[in-house]
């Protein structure tokens, strides 16, 4: 259902128009404007086909959708607002927020990481699980909640923050027994035995706060709250096995050089 309003020196058309499907359906939203974009395309090129020709403005719309929509000096200019249309558009600028949050947060610790432990390796290793973390929480997010919205996207931060803190623990615990002569399976047994009950209930301690936020009825928080939760629970397993896995590589390396 749509209708339009023309002002009265008919030189501003506002076109109303009632979607069929809610905007937090973002595969509707998506064909949705898409459409709109293709109608306006071919409504410019009609318009320009009049004589004289008018100028035309470029249009708030991807390059894909912008074949007729050229011009220097427009005097034609197409806009787009309501919640499908910023659905869309936040939906475009969530790849590189999530990239953009993930990126800066791992630089910071791995900066951190070098400053306190001068060790590379280390450093990368625990970017490496805390990265993965992140992958695997929004592949288990998508079927379970749907798309990410524009909040959401901060859990990347939380995760990366909070998650760092089990390496820290594994790290220094494995370092300590490895110190008093252990072996490096040895120490690693211990250190798992000493530290994955504390990892474990510290992840369900944080997960369970998080996942209180779910019950929220402003959606981009309670989307926020499970994202974290997922995130943290997700982080404190691969902190017990990959991480362990990958401080094991290295000191064994190590050893080897040595």
């Amino acid at each position: 259902r749509q209708d339009y309003f023309l002002s009265p020196d008919g030189t501003t058309m506002v076109v109303l128009a009632r979607p069929a499907r809610s905007a937090q359906k973002l595969d509707f939203n998506r064909a949705l404007l898409a459409g709109v974009w293709r109608a306006e395309n071919r409504a410019l090129e009609a318009f320009r086909a009049r004589q004289p020709a008018p100028r035309l403005g470029t249009a708030h719309k991807p390059d894909s959708f912008n074949a007729y929509a050229a011009g220097s000096e427009p005097t034609l200019r197409v806009g787009y607002t309501g919640m499908h249309a910023v659905a869309v558009e936040n939906e475009a600028s969530l790849r590189s927020d999530i990239l953009l949050n993930t990126l800066t947060a791992g630089l910071f610790v791995l900066a951190i990481y070098l400053v306190a432990y001068w060790r590379v390796r280390l450093a990368v290793h625990v970017i490496l699980v805390l990265g993965v973390a992140v992958l695997f929480t929004l592949a288990l997010a998508m079927p379970l909640h749907g798309a990410v919205g524009v909040l959401g996207v901060g859990f990347t931060s939380i995760l990366i923050g909070m998650g760092e803190d089990y390496a820290v623990y594994l790290h220094n615990t494995f370092q300590g027994y490895r110190s008093a002569g252990l072996g490096e399976e040895a120490a690693l047994r211990k250190t798992l035995v000493r530290c994955g009950p504390s990892i474990l209930a510290a992840a369900v301690t944080a997960a369970a706060a998080f996942f209180g936020l779910f019950l929220a009825h402003f959606r981009a928080v309670a989307e926020l709250g499970f994202l974290a939760g997922l995130g943290l629970t997700l982080c404190a397993l691969l902190m017990l096995s990959l991480f362990p896995a990958l401080m094991l590589g290295a000191a064994g390396r190590r050893g080897g050089a040595e």
